[in-house]
């Protein structure tokens, strides 16, 4: 819902007089200006400007801690409940604190250092398995001998937990809520897709299949009573991953030109809990769409298939304009460009490009538009004969004449219907 909608929806709600609406909304909008007004003079009363955060994550009693992993702050919600975590995923989250806790630093080069003596391949994954038990000696060896060294939350972090964690349906951090996906599948305006700056200029991004929480717990420690709160994603959007996304485009969720069967991506779909696929593609892809629908249709899945006119042809029918066409136009009118200087610095040159489009020429022709140093483009939905008084290479021998030098700009699919194009090029 955009904040206009939103806006003209609590308009609506000020009309008391159907036959005058606009004096109503009118008087109401001054009186309500007139409250917020002497509301900033007010003490002791709850106002908009003094009001809890709709995703408050305060807590009542925080206690003072030295490392900063666990300042953490965050509210979890719902229903707790207990659970004990398996071997991979205990693994993993014990390497998540230590790995993001900054006390450890010289810890986790001291163990990569030794690593590097000993000599080896994929060091870091050998850190990763290797550090949390090496730690746990080297903390507990400084706590035998020099115990003035090792503080209490030093020594609970090499000793880690029992793997016991409470589990919650959802969790507040930063003012930004996290559900589950079993907790969002039960809602009607579902988390999905949603990325939200803070003030101190973290990105989260909210439930997604990409990023996608499983489960939030909170993970105990069996020694001080001290806890971390972590989410539990299946893909995890950090800095990192994220920083070139903009140049990797598809390449970051990946291709594939055939791959499982329709009957396999239909129980992939039931198995993970997928209620919405969006398809993004040209006609091909879109057939593809179509086929998973029919079947989701056959067994009685409730599945939402949308369809996303992507493709750099622009041959989508219907569609005046589809995802990706422009920023073709824009690269193959520099190639056009680029063609026509070393054309025009040769003796008779002729530059020759060749764009995309097998069964269309959209992208030649709106390039040589857009370049307008071009002199002859053929597509494929205009024939064409190469010889003869209207041909195109009698036309060329004139340009080369006149000019001294011709562009011409060439669809991959022209000349399909009469004659083959590469007989321009002998």
């Amino acid at each position: 819902m955009y904040p206009i909608e939103r806006s003209m929806g609590v308009y609506k709600q000020y009309v008391r007089n159907r036959a005058r609406p606009e004096g109503s909304i009118a008087e109401a909008y001054v009186v309500n200006e007139a409250l917020t007004f002497c509301s900033m003079y007010l003490r002791g009363v709850e106002t908009r400007f003094n009001r809890p955060e709709r995703n408050d994550d305060r807590v009542e009693s925080q206690p003072n801690r030295e490392y900063s992993i666990y300042k953490a702050v965050g509210r979890p919600f719902g229903k707790k409940s207990n659970m004990l975590l398996n071997p991979q995923l205990k693994q993993k989250a014990e390497w998540y604190i230590l790995n993001n806790c900054a006390e450890i630093k010289e810890y986790l080069s001291e163990h990569m250092d030794e690593l590097r003596r000993r000599g080896g391949l994929n060091l870091e994954v050998q850190q990763k398995t290797d550090f949390p038990q090496w730690f746990k000696e080297r903390v507990n060896g400084l706590h035998e001998s020099t115990p003035t060294e090792v503080n209490n939350e030093l020594y609970a972090l090499a000793n880690k937990s029992s793997g016991t964690v409470y589990s919650y349906p959802g969790m507040i951090v930063n003012g930004v809520k996290f559900v589950t996906r079993g907790r969002d599948m039960k809602l009607k305006t579902q988390n999905c897709g949603v990325m939200v700056p803070s003030e101190e200029g973290v990105n989260y991004y909210g439930i997604c299949y990409l990023s996608l929480t499983d489960m939030v717990f909170v993970y105990n420690l069996q020694f001080f009573l001290l806890c971390f709160l972590l989410l539990d994603c299946d893909y995890q959007l950090t800095r990192k991953v994220v920083q070139n996304v903009h140049l990797s485009s598809g390449s970051l969720l990946g291709v594939s030109r055939g791959g499982p069967g329709i009957s396999e991506i239909v129980d992939s779909m039931e198995e993970r809990g997928i209620n919405m696929l969006f398809v993004l593609g040209g006609n091909g892809t879109h057939a593809g769409a179509n086929v998973i629908h029919k079947e989701c249709c056959r067994r009685g899945v409730k599945v939402a298939v949308v369809g996303v006119p992507k493709t750099i042809d622009n041959d989508i029918l219907l569609m005046d304009k589809t995802f990706g066409f422009d920023t073709a136009v824009e690269e193959a009118q520099r190639a056009i460009n680029s063609a026509y200087i070393e054309a025009h610095s040769a003796y008779h040159g002729i530059g020759i490009v060749k764009l995309m489009g097998r069964s269309s020429g959209f992208i030649a022709l709106h390039a040589s538009l857009a370049s307008g140093q071009f002199d002859i483009c053929l597509i494929p939905e205009v024939p064409f004969h190469l010889h003869g008084p209207y041909g195109v290479l009698r036309h060329l021998k004139y340009l080369i004449e006149t000019k001294g030098s011709a562009v011409v700009c060439v669809a991959e699919g022209a000349g399909q219907v009469s004659h083959s194009i590469t007989s321009v090029f002998h």
